[in-house]
């Protein structure tokens, strides 16, 4: 029969795409049994490993859909939470759970390893995620000019890496030009009997050495300056955002959007808040 929770656990199932998804799990410590989730994009996979029951855009529908169900598919009978998809348990990695306490308090909770007593029970008020978050806010809001100070050195650093990496480059290139022309006036040198076959010789065999090890060097420096304008700096756009709405009065999905990561709760209760806008979370 195919009951509600059966569809749905096979349009959220990877494997039904026909891909083979393995490497889900990292022991916490070496001869440690406790296992610890990755995030999905450091899963390992093999396409088209089986025949497929849903398509992969199918699979990735579904998966964009999730936190924004209608009220009649989700489990309290309501809209799910803003925070829903945002909530990670630090202890397995995994979403954390929005549901209703015994007194009718609305929470986030992962119980994924009740039946292992490995105290993965995290929770968390979403009264007082919305306490937290908007004191957060108004934080970042009372200190924009400072925050902005660091995001725009931040960037200047970054310039300046790129900058650094760029002229050695060039003067790596400048010394493979100058050896290059060296060895070949040691050639013309021999060619017209200036020098002996024996010195020329020992002129070639050094110069090459040298050409050999710059060309690796500018190989190698190449490589660090791509690297560094390809490095992704701070996002600023919810810097933009917090200075288009400097009066948060409500947590609303466009605000989480623009602003915040994810929220990690950890076992002592306590949550970090990584947001969009910096590398430094809170």
């Amino acid at each position: 029969m195919w009951t509600d929770y059966k569809v749905s656990s096979i349009l959220n199932n990877e494997m039904y795409t026909g891909t083979f998804v393995y490497g889900k799990y990292r022991v916490k410590a070496v001869g440690a049994k406790q296992k610890r989730l990755l995030p999905s994009n450091e899963w390992k996979r093999i396409p088209n490993h089986h025949e497929a029951i849903v398509t992969i855009e199918e699979y990735e529908q579904v998966q964009s859909m999730k936190g924004t169900v209608p009220a009649l598919f989700t489990p309290i009978g309501r809209r799910a939470s803003v925070y829903t998809g945002r909530v990670v348990c630090d202890c397995c990695g995994r979403n954390m759970v929005y549901k209703k306490d015994r007194v009718g308090k609305m929470l986030f909770e992962c119980n994924v390893n009740y039946r292992k007593k490995n105290n993965c029970a995290h929770r968390i008020l979403v009264t007082d995620l919305d306490t937290i978050i908007k004191g957060e806010l108004f934080r970042h809001i009372s200190g924009l000019a400072k925050l902005k100070i660091l995001l725009d050195k931040e960037k200047e650093q970054q310039n300046e890496r790129i900058r650094g990496a760029k002229q050695r480059l060039n003067m790596a290139e400048d010394t493979l030009r100058r050896l290059e022309l060296e060895l070949r006036t040691a050639y013309e040198s021999y060619a017209k009997g200036i020098t002996e076959k024996e010195t020329y010789l020992m002129q070639k065999e050094s110069y090459e050495v040298m050409i050999y090890g710059i060309k690796e060097k500018i190989e190698a420096q190449k490589e660090a300056v791509f690297a560094l304008k390809n490095q992704k700096p701070s996002d600023n756009s919810g810097l933009k955002f917090l200075e288009d709405n400097s009066e948060v009065t409500e947590i609303t999905d466009e605000l989480l959007d623009a602003l915040l990561e994810k929220i990690v709760v950890y076992a002592d209760k306590t949550i970090e808040l990584r947001w969009k806008f910096s590398n430094r979370s809170n």
